[in-house]
């Protein structure tokens, strides 16, 4: 193996070591929910409640996680008073995605040198 290799063997080492510590970090996410926080008004199920016409209020603010899945939206209900947690594993998710980015950014770098050392350079 010439010096050229060598050093891109030993590059290869510390991307790897660095995409172990961001796979660590993940551990911390693994709560992380993908959706959306969404408030929405609703009506109730006694049909002869004023929420049921036209221009009327509907009854208080409800709040979900919103997201999709094969095409379709999915709502999963959240109490007012998870709200908060809710909330944080929703952006947990985004941190998780980041982290992904970070991993694929590195994991590209390996495989061009990994190649360049298979061409003998």
């Amino acid at each position: 193996m010439n010096q050229s290799s060598k050093c891109k063997v030993r590059e290869i080492d510390k991307l790897r070591k660095e995409r172990d510590g961001i796979f660590e970090q993940m551990l911390k996410y693994r709560g992380a929910i993908r959706g959306t926080i969404t408030g929405i008004y609703k009506m109730c199920s006694n049909k002869e409640c004023e929420c049921h016409s036209t221009n009327r209020e509907k009854h208080g603010l409800g709040y979900y996680i919103s997201s999709s899945h094969q095409g379709r939206t999915r709502m999963i209900y959240v109490p007012s008073l998870i709200l908060e947690e809710a909330k944080k594993r929703t952006e947990d998710y985004k941190k998780v995605m980041e982290l992904i980015e970070e991993i694929s950014e590195i994991n590209s770098k390996i495989f061009k040198l990994e190649k360049e050392i298979k061409k003998g350079g």
